[in-house]
């Protein structure tokens, strides 16, 4: 094919050089050995990348004309040439649909005057726009297999690899190993899809570092609709992921004391509660355990006996499971189908025998129906007991005490109401109480975190806390949604 076009080259001023499909110069003009300053017999048979100061972006168009069959054209600066020069890379194609020669095509080039068209003038407001965008973002390209074939020096100097290292690996060479295969899986099936994917990435540098991106990828479909690159569009957010790290400590260990302080306060009743039934466990062994000694033991009597030492097992045991409900750290649970109705009646267990003391009543309803929701069931149960412990501080000093708990079901969501027989927030303060560190306690009986955290971990849920303003007590409302992201399959 060289050979049957040599004679109109020749006859072309403009032609700086053919390649063949390996990027190898087989012909070379005399006008572009003039432009580099060297003999013809130096460039030919050479890659033409050799000569180019910006090796990345020609890379890129070269692979953008073998994969597309394509014209393609960029603004280029040859080595030792300060001059940036209109290039267009024109391919020939062969019977099989290859690449025999890629012609390399000054334009505007009339007897070395340069001649700017408009399309020469979007060009250079293209690649003006490219290195603004190559100042701010981390820019990579892939082909449709996720080969890369262009890195920006944003993206090498965070990753700490150079262009040579990149060009032709994927992007497995910085996975971090923090994502599992899942989390691949449905990035790469969303943009095969054709669908644009937004989210953050931990990488690792050539160092062993670990650095954290938001990414934006973008797929560009050919005729059939399928992907034929990708475009990836990054930044930099590790200093807010290790901000939010430090925060996230120091959430848990506020969570900590707020748990550590309501346990104080609760540690007498839990006491009690366990201290009664387990002493009435024993004395009934005991009764058992004498009147078996003496033969004075019917069928009747060990089962009657039974039945109440069951009772006071499962009593203990609900004590025990609401504690472990409140107290233990959730934040790392999965979410679990769980029992709503258990998990409220077990909590008001551990209440139970501080309210009987401050002689406040507790109201139910809803809790004769077993409702189910995937949730973090720690996590709730640490949002209910501290609204029920915020209840019984705010009226134990009352003349009318009483506290209402109830339970509801919808298509798509549960309900908690807990409200209590106290005149309602007062209105100057509505706006402060789920601020953290606001509290109307005395000192040393509360951090002010409990609504504040309350709040995090029902949005966490993907539900919402709010304060019912227009009751005439105080009313606090936990709406969560059944359906959950987090569900096991």
């Amino acid at each position: 094919m060289f050979d049957k076009n040599f004679t109109q080259l020749k006859n072309q001023k403009n032609i700086l050089a053919v390649l063949n499909a390996s990027g190898e110069m087989k012909f070379v003009s005399e006008g572009f050995c003039s432009i580099l300053d060297r003999p013809c017999s130096e460039l030919k048979n050479k890659f033409f990348l050799d000569f180019i100061e910006d090796k990345q972006d020609v890379y890129y168009h070269l692979q953008f004309v073998k994969d597309n069959r394509a014209v393609a054209t960029e603004y280029v600066s040859f080595v030792g040439c300060g001059e940036e020069y209109l290039i267009e890379l024109s391919p020939t194609i062969n019977a099989d649909n290859g690449i025999d020669e890629i012609y390399i095509i000054q334009k505007g080039a009339d007897d070395g005057v340069s001649l700017y068209s408009e399309l020469e003038i979007s060009n250079k407001r293209l690649k003006d726009l490219k290195f603004a965008i190559d100042q701010s973002v981390i820019v990579a390209m892939t082909d449709s297999r996720g080969v890369i074939n262009y890195v920006n020096d944003m993206f090498c100097k965070i990753s700490q690899y150079s262009p040579e290292e990149l060009m032709g690996q994927d992007h497995r060479i910085i996975n971090s190993g923090v994502h599992d295969k899942s989390f691949f899986k449905e990035l790469w099936g969303q943009i095969q899809s054709g669908k644009v994917w937004r989210g953050e990435v931990c990488n690792k540098a050539k160092d062993g570092s670990i650095y954290w991106v938001f990414t934006t990828i973008i797929p560009f479909m050919d005729n059939d609709n399928k992907p034929y690159q990708f475009i990836s569009l990054r930044h930099d957010i590790t200093e807010q992921k290790c901000a939010q790290i430090v925060l996230d400590k120091e959430r848990a260990r506020s969570l900590y004391s707020e748990k550590m302080a309501t346990l104080g306060i609760m540690a007498s009743g839990i006491a009690h509660e366990l201290g009664n039934p387990l002493a009435a466990l024993q004395g009934r062994l005991e009764m058992l355990n004498t009147d078996a000694k003496r033969g004075d033991v019917s069928p009747e009597g060990v089962l009657k006996v039974t039945e109440r030492l069951l009772k006071l097992s499962d009593r203990m045991n609900k004590i025990i499971r609401g504690l472990r409900a409140y107290a233990r750290d959730g934040s790392l649970d999965k979410f679990n189908l769980t029992s709503m109705t258990n998990l409220i009646i077990d909590l008001l267990e551990l209440v139970e025998s501080n309210c009987q003391k401050l002689n406040i009543t507790i109201k139910t309803k809803g809790l004769d129906k077993d409702i189910m929701l995937w949730c973090r069931e720690t996590e709730i149960g640490q949002v209910l007991i501290n609204l029920i412990n915020n209840s019984i501080d705010a009226i134990k000093d009352l003349d009318e005490k009483w506290i209402y708990i109830e339970l509801t079901e919808s298509t798509d969501n549960i309900k908690i109401i807990v409200r209590d027989s106290g005149p309602g927030i007062p209105e100057a303060i509505i706006e402060k109480v789920f601020d953290p560190f606001y509290t109307t306690k005395p000192v040393g009986q509360g951090t002010g975190l409990g609504l504040s955290i309350s709040t995090t971990l029902i949005e966490s849920h993907g539900g919402r806390l709010k304060l019912k303003q227009k009751d005439k007590n105080t009313c606090f409302e936990v709406v969560l949604p059944k359906k959950q992201d987090h569900m096991e399959k």
